[in-house]
């Protein structure tokens, strides 16, 4: 088990940052993180079961990982021109009369699953778009995970605040439309239903079909004796599933000798916190109680009932996995990540129902995480709720800048989004 997924729980931080290099940007150019490593604060930066704290040394997660950000190339190259993410441009706000349902990981036939698994595979074999913003990026599966790691450690961020299911939705949705633009996927993001895999459901977490080694994602690493990760820690790869071989690049770690780190795909299941985590009684239903969207888009913290203080459906994908779904920036590396965070959408799009009260509440603090110093993207202000008209920035040119309202509805009943999907459950 790799602890210290600061997923959607994580505490703010108490300790400014000092500025040793120019200030990160994010919002309608590229991101700039200054010419050396980022440094944040006095000493390690902890993420478990105590408060976050920022230091001189590189960010740690519980474990004794160590992590900072991909370095972006130095000059950056030529701007790219338009949005990366998707052939033909952004859509136009059209009505939904004809919605793609997403369908449940083990609800697909086996010839949908084998086209899913195709797919993303063929990200890793496509060249990437976002290179000249990130040195090590090696491929188009690379872009998203570059992304995700930058945008989680940039301001306002991607976690732990109100921005944490909005920014994801749009991700899918961005990750969707590029399987299918360039790789010709011709279906709709699958999610996975972890609470299937419960006990109380008549399933066990290591068993679920989503671990299938040839219809699946592949199971539990294995620890091979004398293998090593940066920091002389042991690696834990993945011994069968679609990915077995795939070698990672991008790992928000402290590189200061310059020296590319190239290491498998990691996991370390936790089985006992998933037949926990993934109980209805015991965790989802008490989140699915809750009447307004800032409590129950807290997701992982405790409230009436919880039996795990790190229950629930989005600390079980990332925590009772473990490895490299346990890293709260890169766990984008790792497939699972998608049908995971289908899973979560479905969750929060199960809460929202046709409630229209429900459809318009996105109202929570959005600049928790905020570091004293760094500038904010355009249209974010400190210690404000987010609301409809919050703009969701991605990094650089990745995909346009909206505004929460266009995806807060995935019917888009009132014709001013560009989303047009259901879940089958």
């Amino acid at each position: 088990m790799t602890p210290g997924y600061a997923g959607s729980s994580m505490a703010s931080a108490a300790t400014p940052a000092k500025q040793s290099a120019p200030p990160m940007q994010m919002g309608n150019g590229p991101m700039k993180m200054g010419d050396g490593p980022m440094k944040m604060g006095d000493g390690p930066m902890m993420m478990g079961d105590g408060p976050m704290k920022m230091g001189d040394g590189p960010m740690m997660m519980g474990d004794g990982h160590t992590h900072t950000h991909v370095h972006p190339t130095k000059p950056p190259a030529p701007k790219p021109t338009g949005p990366l993410f998707v052939q033909g441009g952004f859509p136009n706000s059209t009505k939904c009369t004809n919605p793609k349902i997403r369908k449940e990981w083990r609800r697909l036939t086996k010839d949908e699953q084998l086209e899913w698994i195709r797919a993303v595979t063929c990200m890793h074999n496509k060249p990437p778009k976002f290179k000249g913003y990130f040195n090590a990026i090696q491929h188009r599966y690379d872009d998203f995970v570059a992304m995700h790691i930058n945008a989680t450690g940039s301001d306002p961020g991607t976690h732990n605040n109100g921005f944490f299911l909005v920014f994801h939705r749009y991700l899918l949705w961005v990750w969707e439309n590029v399987l299918q633009a360039e790789c010709g996927y011709n279906g709709v993001t699958p999610w996975w239903d972890s609470s299937l895999d419960s006990p109380e459901r008549g399933g066990r977490f290591n068993s679920s079909p989503v671990f299938d080694p040839v219809y699946g994602f592949g199971g539990d690493g294995f620890w091979y004796p004398g293998s090593v990760r940066s920091r002389n820690r042991r690696m834990r790869c993945l011994t069968n599933g679609p990915w077995k071989d795939t070698k990672i690049r991008l790992v928000p770690e402290d590189m200061q000798d310059g020296t590319e780190v190239i290491r498998c795909i990691e996991r370390d299941f936790d089985s006992a916190f998933g037949d926990s985590s993934g109980s209805p009684s015991k965790t989802l239903n008490g989140i699915l109680a809750q009447d307004k969207y800032e409590d129950f888009s807290e997701l992982d913290v405790p409230a009436g009932g919880f039996q795990d203080d790190r229950g629930g459906p989005h600390a079980i994908g990332h925590l009772a996995v473990g490895g490299e779904m346990a890293d709260v920036f890169s766990s984008t590396n790792d497939p699972l990540f998608w049908v995971h965070h289908g899973g979560i959408d479905q969750f929060w799009y199960r809460w929202q129902g046709r409630n229209k009260t429900r459809l318009q509440d996105i109202h929570r603090t959005y600049i928790e995480n905020h570091r004293e110093g760094q500038p904010l993207p355009d249209g974010i202000v400190e210690n404000e709720y987010t609301s409809l008209d919050t703009p969701i920035h991605m990094v650089g040119e990745f995909a346009p800048v909206i505004k929460i309202r266009q995806i807060m509805d995935t019917l888009n009943e009132n014709g001013e989004g560009f989303l047009c999907y259901k879940y089958d459950a």
